[in-house]
């Protein structure tokens, strides 16, 4: 018994540690800049993929389309779209210039959707810098002004920029801070910029060289990746690019997939492509049991044995570790819940948002031990896909 304790002891304090060191983390934040463009600026394409996104295209796309940047170009990629948002761009269209569609039709087999249709997409391009932005963001006065000083004072070729979460559902609120806080615990941003280090994180926000992005093959290098924002990063860092990770919440905002439905659906399929083998499945649940659902557990025993009149002192001091784990975690909750713009208050409903988290990170586990397939906006992927870069299609 007495092992037990220690090791719980040890565990919570290298827990406690871990969660100290993570509030001292700051990482750079760009905000807008009051510094103007000058006649100098690299030319700037900012390529849209989207599919079936009438509700959401028009106000990404327009949010571009007002920026005060000289000499932007925009291209907006109709991923086979069943829906009327092709209207929505064509009717964009009439209204600015710099605007161009480009209809995709077909998705050649074993390929996905997205990568395949950016590929298409920048066969020609002309501009010094790309953006890649998903049709889920929107673009805050002056964003890619101030994006691009900031890229040219980094001297990098790619950077992915993590935008800041539009939550509005309650179950937003609850799970996209905590599924964040996992995406961390894997992915440290401090080893994304490392150049010796593979790992990367991608975003649906992304800047990069344009003759650093056809010198990787453009997207046909990960046209068969799950998860093709990150992989493309892991791509230009084998090729020796510079790669960096900005956090930029004040010039770019994100909505994420709304109701619990569609976040069950979404999130699993974001795990498929993130998580990489059974023991990272395994890691990640383990993980989440001990941080918000074990204290719970040791009390509810503490509670159950201490009328038997069994182990008085040892229910007595795992009852304390137990509170004591409880208070560690709430604090983290409040920590992550405050970089997420999410209410305090919403920590206290950790034990359901981790045991509703445990149900998507397992379903994401059987699904890709099963080989089956997820349909994602009306393509069934094969979640066996390779991940790693591929030779380019064209």
């Amino acid at each position: 018994m007495w092992l037990l304790f220690a090791l719980y002891a040890i565990v919570l304090i290298l827990y406690a540690r871990q969660v100290r060191v993570s509030g001292k983390v700051v990482h750079p934040e760009l905000g807008v800049t009051a510094e103007p463009v000058h006649e100098n600026m690299p030319s700037v394409t900012v390529v849209v993929p989207f599919k079936d996104e009438e509700v959401l295209i028009a106000s990404c796309l327009e949010s571009v389309l007002q920026q005060d940047y000289p000499a932007l170009d925009v291209i907006a990629v109709n991923d086979r779209s069943v829906d009327e948002s092709g209207s929505v761009v064509r009717r964009l269209q009439e209204k600015h210039e710099a605007l161009r569609l480009d209809e995709i039709r077909e998705l050649p087999d074993e390929m996905f959707g997205k990568p395949h249709a950016l590929h298409e997409a920048t066969a020609n391009l002309k501009s010094d810098l790309v953006i890649f932005l998903d049709s889920d963001f929107h673009m805050e006065p002056g964003c890619i002004r101030s994006l691009v000083q900031q890229f040219m004072k980094e001297n990098v070729d790619w950077i992915a920029v993590m935008a800041r979460p539009d939550l509005v559902t309650g179950w937003e609120r609850m799970l996209m801070p905590f599924f964040g806080a996992m995406v961390y615990a894997w992915h440290d941003p401090a080893r994304i910029a490392d150049p010796d280090n593979e790992d990367a994180l991608g975003s649906g926000f992304m800047i990069v060289r344009r003759e650093a992005y056809e010198a990787v093959g453009r997207h046909g290098a990960v046209v068969r990746a799950y998860d093709e924002d990150s992989e493309l990063l892991r791509v230009a860092k084998r090729a020796k690019q510079r790669v960096s990770y900005l956090m930029a919440p004040q010039i770019a905002t994100v909505r994420f997939y709304g109701g619990l439905s569609k976040l069950v659906h979404g999130l699993t399929r974001t795990l498929i492509g993130g998580l990489k083998n059974t023991g990272q499945f395994i890691i990640t649940i383990t993980s989440v049991q001990f941080v918000s659902l074990m204290p719970f557990a040791v009390l509810i025993g503490a509670w159950i044995t201490a009328p038997l009149g069994s182990g008085g002192l040892f229910t007595a001091l795992f009852a304390a570790l137990a509170i004591v784990h409880m208070a560690i975690s709430i604090s983290m909750g409040i920590l992550i819940n405050r970089v997420s713009g999410v209410p305090a208050a919403y920590c206290l409903l950790q034990p359901v948002t981790a045991l509703v988290m445990t149900i998507i990170v397992a379903r994401a586990a059987i699904l890709r031990m099963r080989n089956r397939k997820v349909s994602w906006r009306g393509t069934q992927y094969d979640t066996t896909a390779v991940t790693g870069s591929q030779e380019t299609t064209s």
